[in-house]
C-alpha cells in the first residue's frame, strides 16, 4: 500500500486536512460518507487549483474528535468500493452467461 501525505490544521471546532496527490474522487466520497454523521455541522472539500494535486477536506463540529469521522469515512468508502466491485463482477458474470 502506498503511503499518503497529509497535513492537518485545526482549531476548536474546525479541522482542515490536506491530502496530497488526491482529487475529486476521494473528496466526493469522503464528503458524502462523513456528512451522514449526525455530529458533523459542516463538511466540504476543495481543490485549490487544477494544476495542484491537493485536496482539502474541511470538517466543523463542536461534538467530536476530528480524526474519528475521517477514519470512519475512509473505512466506509473502502467497503463501498468492495461492494461496487462485487456488484460489477456479479453483473458481468451474469451478463456473460445470458449471451452464451
Amino acid at each position: 500500500m502506498k503511503k499518503k501525505i497529509i497535513n492537518i490544521k485545526k482549531n476548536k471546532k474546525t479541522v482542515v486536512i490536506s491530502f496530497y496527490n488526491e482529487d475529486h474522487t476521494l473528496g466526493n466520497i469522503l464528503r458524502l460518507v462523513i456528512e451522514g454523521n449526525p455530529n458533523i455541522d459542516y463538511v466540504g472539500y476543495n481543490i485549490p487549483h487544477p494544476s495542484e494535486n491537493i485536496m482539502n477536506l474541511k470538517i466543523s463540529s463542536s461534538k467530536f474528535d476530528f480524526l474519528e469521522p475521517v477514519i470512519l469515512g475512509l473505512k466506509n468508502s473502502g467497503e463501498t468500493f468492495v461492494l461496487f466491485g462485487n456488484f460489477f463482477d456479479y453483473s458481468i458474470e451474469n451478463n456473460s452467461r445470458q449471451n452464451l
